[in-house]
């Protein structure tokens, strides 16, 4: 009984590998739709191989427009067609040759690659017949005809005229419009933008200049403040006051800006500087004689007042919009049209010179 299933076993696998090694069975099969052509036709080899789809399969390496045999031309070569056929691929070829010499010839096997072993086709037949010539009419024949020109014919100029008056109208145009744009000067509505210093930067850069120059002013009046040490002094302030609070305090009395600042700032803050404004108006006014340690002294209250009120996150640029009148607005406009209008003339002209161009080529030709 074990021997049986033995027996039957080894059968059954036997025969699995027969049946693979028939469904993997390659086949290389060439056919022609017509064994015989006139000079001049085409015929067609149809080439059929069959094979597994895991198979590397390299068709033949031939070219189109090339020559298979002396005066035989493969004119084309399809694209492969591959079809599944019980399991198998079948990749189709269709080859197309032609000859204008009339013989019988015998197209060579077609070479395919399968797995890097070669397979071929069998060998086709193809017969080229030239066309009988009629001898029995030869008062029929005649020689070639001599080069003839065509007539001229208006109705095939008038088109390329009317482009030509067309374009040399749109230049007319372009050249006219150019000069109106010309003559019409442009607006230059810019928009500026201006850096600019802070107030206190501004101020600062004055004290620290009023610093350098008052050993200067001292040696003309001996060790006595001047007048002008004074002025510039106050002046730096009462600028920064001005444009840091935003009142005119270059209009106003010592007194006045005081009260003003009162209002914003602490009373403690302002004790000193009421005391600059003081001895800068006995200076000024009763021609008060001071020394120089108390002129540095006053020089430290203004610094020191300017840094505890000074903005340092202000904006540094101003920007400047030009304001421009109806007139200018209007143009501004003009351009804008003339403008418009000389792109439109420019892309009218070269697309009807580029049809010109070709209706030109095409009646020379």
């Amino acid at each position: 009984m074990n021997m049986r299933v033995f027996f039957r076993t080894i059968t059954t696998l036997l025969l699995a590998v027969v049946c693979m090694q028939l469904n993997a069975k390659i086949t290389v099969e060439a056919t022609i739709d017509s064994i015989q052509i006139f000079v001049g036709q085409q015929a067609h080899v149809t080439l059929k191989v069959t094979s597994s789809y895991k198979d590397k399969l390299e068709l033949p390496p031939f070219k189109p427009n090339t020559l298979v045999l002396p005066n035989v031309e493969l004119l084309d070569i399809s694209q492969p067609d591959t079809t599944d056929f019980d399991g198998n691929r079948v990749v189709t070829q269709v080859y197309t040759f032609t000859s204008f010499d009339a013989k019988l010839y015998y197209l060579p096997p077609l070479p395919v690659k399968v797995n890097g072993e070669e397979y071929k086709s069998e060998s086709l037949a193809l017969k080229v017949l030239t066309i009988d010539v009629d001898t029995t009419k030869l008062d029929q024949f005649f020689p070639p005809k001599d080069v003839m020109n065509n007539p001229f014919d208006w109705d095939d100029w008038i088109p390329v005229i009317i482009m030509v008056v067309i374009i040399a109208v749109l230049v007319l145009l372009f050249i006219f419009f150019r000069g109106r744009y010309k003559n019409n000067k442009p607006i230059l509505a810019r928009i500026r933008v201006i850096k600019k210093l802070l107030p206190h930067q501004k101020a600062l850069k004055a004290l620290e200049d009023l610093k350098i120059t008052a050993p200067l002013l001292a040696e003309e009046v001996g060790e006595e403040a001047p007048k002008e040490y004074y002025t510039r002094l106050t002046d730096a302030l009462r600028k920064y006051i001005e444009e840091r609070f935003g009142f005119n305090a270059m209009e106003m009395t010592s007194s006045e800006i005081i009260q003003r600042l009162r209002e914003q700032n602490d009373e403690d803050s302002l004790n000193e500087l009421r005391q600059l404004f003081q001895t800068a108006d006995l200076v000024k006014f009763a021609k008060l004689s001071t020394r120089l340690n108390e002129n540095d002294m006053n020089l430290v209250t203004a610094i020191e007042f300017i840094n505890s009120t000074k903005i340092e996150d202000a904006p540094t640029e101003e920007v400047i919009k030009p304001e421009i009148s109806e007139k200018d607005k209007k143009s501004m406009t003009q351009r804008k049209v003339l403008k418009v209008l000389l792109w439109l003339i420019s892309i009218a002209a070269i697309a009807i010179l580029a049809y010109l161009c070709y209706t030109l080529y095409d009646l020379i030709a």
